[in-house]
């Protein structure tokens, strides 16, 4: 079991990969429920996915990370 600790925005399955976002972490389970990484963030914070690879810009600092590795 786990939890946010702050402002639990939503779920979105990329693949065999699940993302949660809230407000302030963006974090990655597979779909049987174990937990491949967890990152903090702080708003204004936003993230897409593009070919296996997750690119977060929190308040215009950006980075790439894989998908599955995490940051």
């Amino acid at each position: 079991m786990d939890e946010a600790d702050f402002g639990f925005w939503g779920w979105c399955r990329h693949g065999e990969v699940v993302l949660m976002s809230a407000e302030l972490e963006l974090a990655a389970w597979t779909v049987d429920g174990e937990k491949l990484w967890t990152t903090f963030v702080e708003p204004p914070w936003s993230y897409d996915i593009d070919a296996g690879r997750v690119r977060v810009d929190v308040m215009g600092s950006v980075r790439s990370f894989d998908l599955r590795r995490g940051p």
